[in-house]
């Protein structure tokens, strides 16, 4: 049986110190891997251990594996991390936050030589210490800590309902880690040029002085027409996920305020399909 001298992590098998016992009777250790779903396994090749001497020797505390000392982690994942330090005795084992305190969240696993820190967030951003410890000596190692995340709202465009020759603005502004790109849609067309696929050429848009594009967050079109009725969508990514909104401009005529729903410039898209339209271009 494999105890607490023995540590299984990332499909390698360590011996933080070598025991008689370790011998198991010249039994062999082999790792199995299991795929339950498939209903499957493979077994890899067998190891036997062979302890020499019969004394045990004390010996000072050595990094025998660590994870890696500088990674990230997406917000609400787990942290984990991990150091196998070898010795004898046995090195204990011991965590903490340099400049804070471990959170709350915060468990110890496999003896306590793995922390996991679940639903990770900003305040779990700096560097954590792992120390190795026995009678003989004691090993640190240090690990830098940034906790990344996928885009989320700041300022979510809205509906702009205005009268003619008035001025509508629409602005997306999202935050993440890494920083969020930015994609605009009018009526499910992709407002810029990309490769091989041209964007907007609607004449309310194109080369059209009335339409301007301050920045990534802030498209504007001033003196409005009643032929101004368009669906507008932007997109906000990056490699963790996206946020998507879907909006439109309603202009109102300066006799008749009774209608208030919004149409696009095609009548036969409806929003709905709009909004399947810009969401295939997104995963594509």
């Amino acid at each position: 049986m494999i105890n607490a001298k023995l540590f299984c992590f990332s499909g390698k098998l360590h011996f933080t110190n070598v025991k008689i016992s370790d011998m198991v009777g010249g039994r062999a250790y082999s790792c199995m891997a299991i795929n339950y779903f498939m209903r499957d396994n493979v077994t890899g090749p067998e190891h036997v251990v062979i302890v020499l001497g019969s004394t045990e020797q004390k010996q000072p505390v050595k990094e025998l594996w660590t994870s890696p000392s500088d990674e990230f982690f997406v917000k609400g994942q787990t942290l984990r991390r991990k150091c196998i330090f070898a010795g004898t005795p046995t090195p204990d084992v011991y965590w903490k936050k340099l400049e804070g305190t471990l959170p709350d969240r915060a468990k110890f696993k496999s003896f306590g030589q793995e922390l996991q820190i679940t639903d990770v967030r900003e305040s779990d951003v700096g560097q954590y210490e792992c120390m190795g410890k026995n009678s003989e000596s004691s090993v640190t190692k240090v690990y830098d800590t940034r906790i990344e995340s996928a885009p989320f709202w700041v300022e979510e465009p809205q509906d702009v309902e205005a009268s003619i020759n008035e001025t509508a603005t629409f602005i997306c502004k999202a935050d993440g880690d890494p920083k969020p790109e930015y994609a605009w849609y009018i009526n499910g067309v992709p407002l810029e040029d990309r490769q091989n696929e041209l964007g907007v050429r609607d004449p309310r848009i194109y080369n059209n002085n009335r339409f301007y594009k301050k920045d990534d967050n802030n498209i504007t079109l001033r003196n409005l027409t009643l032929e101004d009725h368009m669906n507008i969508q932007c997109n906000a990514s990056n490699k963790h996920g996206y946020v998507f909104s879907d909006v439109y401009l309603n202009v109102l005529g300066t006799t008749d305020t009774s209608n208030t729903e919004a149409f696009t410039a095609n009548p036969s898209l409806t929003r709905a399909a709009l909004l399947v339209l810009v969401l295939q271009l997104i995963l594509q």
